[in-house]
């Protein structure tokens, strides 16, 4: 059976690659070549234990009123052009599947161990990840919610930070360097038998229920299977077809510095009270990222913006005023309303999957979420895993289209 899958970042990476263990024919459709930048430009950080993406309460979509406050901004035309969005936002936030997300998580870390165990693929990888709190008392909080050891002002300022009461540190969690993980791995698949087509902007032919082939600039792709791992424009490539998987673009921010072979810090780290990630790859190599804004498919940020970013940085990491900024970057993470992920059949349609949705963990469940979508399609039921919490389904069914 041939399956296409259709986007090419992390998530269809991974999905193609368990295909492809499975023995099936996988074939990567993209609408780009080289970098697909919302895989590329994140955070590096896999952090099962902050898996609850920012929820979105009336305070925070009031407060956009009054402009952006810190990381979060919430355009208040967004919210006008998707008010059912919101609303379900409003009524589900992330009280109900904080547990079944972060086990969710947890085994996609388990699976990344097993993947850089069994490929040869370099990708900066850096055990533990610090979660750092300008108040102690927050960080002594999150240190028993989390189960991770608690530092103090002291042992904080000892690693190269200033101006933090404390921080919780997560020694089994990884940082690593998507901007390696993402060519090697595609070298790693090329190898393994996966074939990579780039057709632009695609769309997918339909027929009594069945999807036959993606398309697009007079380029036709047939297959047996599709799944759509297209993050943030999945909404484009489903919606045409009746079904709404309610996924909103949501843009961060990344910088890359260049650290003239000083290294700075020996593991990755969160500042929690700005919403900001701090990781240096390599000797090289630092990573800053941030924001979480929903203003649809904006490319422009305001040089306040990024001024807000490195001053706030550099308040508690002084040297990089210092350092040169050799790229930046934006990509946008595919956000539900619920802040859940979206995936299995999409109803109506027999042959025809969705694995997106992952919001700002897009680089956290890449392997997870490959495993459960090459589970479906082998007929399988991952049982072990709360998958069924994100099912497709749960945001209806189509109208058919022929």
């Amino acid at each position: 059976m041939r399956v296409i899958v259709i986007g090419g970042g992390i998530t269809g990476l991974f999905v193609a690659y368990y295909l492809r263990k499975s023995g099936y024919d996988a074939t990567i459709v993209d609408r780009t070549e080289g970098k697909v930048r919302t895989s590329v430009f994140n955070a590096g950080l896999l952090t099962p234990s902050f898996a609850p993406a920012p929820p979105i309460g009336l305070a925070k979509i009031a407060s956009t009123l009054f402009g952006p406050r810190g990381a979060i901004y919430i355009s208040p035309r967004e919210v006008l052009k998707n008010i059912g969005w919101f609303w379900t936002a409003l009524r589900s936030g992330l009280t109900t599947h904080q547990a079944d997300i972060m086990k969710y998580a947890e085994r996609s870390l388990e699976l990344y161990r097993e993947f850089f165990a069994s490929e040869a693929i370099e990708a900066d990888v850096v055990e533990g990840v610090l979660s750092t709190y300008v108040n102690s008392q927050d960080a002594e909080r999150y240190a028993k919610e989390l189960g991770g050891k608690l530092l103090g002002e002291k042992e904080t300022t000892e690693m190269g930070l200033r101006g933090f009461g404390g921080g919780v540190l997560l020694e089994k969690e990884l940082s690593l360097n998507p901007a390696k993980l993402l060519p090697n791995m595609t070298k790693r698949l090329t190898e393994m038998g996966v074939r990579f087509e780039s057709i632009g902007e695609s769309k997918l032919v339909t027929e009594s229920g069945t999807v036959k082939a993606v398309e697009a600039d007079g380029k036709r792709i047939e297959g047996d299977c599709f799944v759509v791992t297209a993050g943030a424009w999945c909404r484009n490539l489903l919606h045409p077809l009746g079904f709404d998987p309610k996924v909103l673009p949501a843009r961060g921010m990344v910088m890359i510095f260049d650290t003239n072979g000083k290294r700075f810090f020996d593991h990755g780290f969160l500042f929690e009270d700005y919403g900001i990630g701090l990781v240096q790859h390599n000797p090289t190599t630092l990573r800053l990222t941030s924001f979480f804004e929903l203003t649809g498919f904006n490319e422009a940020w305001k040089e306040s913006r990024k001024r807000w970013l490195l001053q706030t940085t550099e308040r508690h990491f002084s040297q990089l005023g210092s350092l040169k900024c050799v790229e930046e970057g934006m990509g946008y993470r595919p956000c539900t309303p619920d802040q859940l992920p979206v995936l299995g059949a999409i109803p109506g349609y027999g042959n025809l999957f969705m694995a997106s949705g992952n919001c700002r963990l897009g680089l956290t469940l890449g392997p997870v979420t490959g495993h459960v979508t090459a589970s479906l399609i082998r007929g399988e039921n991952p049982q072990d895993l709360p998958w069924r919490f994100f099912e497709a389904s749960r945001f209806g069914g189509p109208h058919q289209q022929q």
